[in-house]
């Protein structure tokens, strides 16, 4: 009897080494995983939508978009004011060099490097975009699985440290990223932001990969009669 106590506790003993181990090996996967898809990757199409909860003022926003994205910094981002793709809000062009940020409501377009351009990285939590490469984000977040279902991982980030952002006020002081990631094919399928005051999670809709994309693509002709503002000289 006390042989068999002995044994049950040692297996006992046991799960939580092999659960931790068995999380490594799942989470190395998926990052190598990850990691391949970005180095083959050309180009990419994606359409997605995006719920954002502004806390403070209570208000809600849902809204859909397409991103194109060529390596290596050349990129077409533009949104619509609702899921079914009726109303143009905003496009924002990069070309490697310029970046040109055009609300078409108010028919205003801002010029900047896109050296110079921060705000981008957050445009869609996930990490097909030139501020947010795998190299980048292994960098600023640790990594870790936090739970699985029957098609994705769910991967928590981290950070590593205190990240400024100039959104510290209306982000509050910490917060929680989540990104799913098939199973099949270790691209991300969603992401999930949760900060003090703003919540924002996006579905990937569908993604195109390495499509023959034309260069005029990323070269945006300002509209005529558009307020023109350049931030840069």
């Amino acid at each position: 009897m006390k042989k068999l106590a002995a044994v049950i506790f040692l297996l006992c003993s046991m799960f939580p080494a092999i659960y931790a181990a068995e999380q490594k090996s799942s989470l190395d996967a998926v990052l190598s995983g990850m990691s391949k898809n970005e180095s083959s990757l050309k180009t990419i199409q994606i359409e997605f939508t995006q719920e954002m909860n502004l806390k403070i003022v209570n208000e809600k926003n849902v809204f859909s978009g397409q991103i194109v994205y060529k390596k290596p910094d050349k990129i077409y981002y533009q949104t619509f004011t609702s899921t079914a793709n009726d109303s143009a809000k905003q496009i924002i062009v990069s070309n490697g060099d310029k970046l040109w940020f055009y609300n078409i409501e108010g028919n205003q377009v801002f010029v900047d490097r896109w050296k110079n351009w921060k705000g981008i990285g957050f445009f869609t939590p996930g990490l097909f975009n030139p501020k947010g490469k795998m190299s980048d984000f292994k960098k600023l977040y640790n990594f870790s699985l936090d739970s699985e279902d029957e098609k994705n991982y769910v991967l928590l980030l981290t950070p590593k440290k205190k990240i400024k952002t100039g959104l510290e006020q209306q982000l509050g002081d910490t917060f929680k990223f989540y990104i799913w990631v098939s199973k099949t094919d270790y691209f991300p399928v969603k992401s999930s932001f949760e900060a003090e005051n703003i919540t924002a999670t996006t579905v990937i809709r569908s993604y195109k990969i390495n499509l023959e994309v034309p260069e005029s693509k990323f070269d945006f002709k300002i509209p005529a009669g558009a307020d023109v503002l350049r931030l840069f000289k």
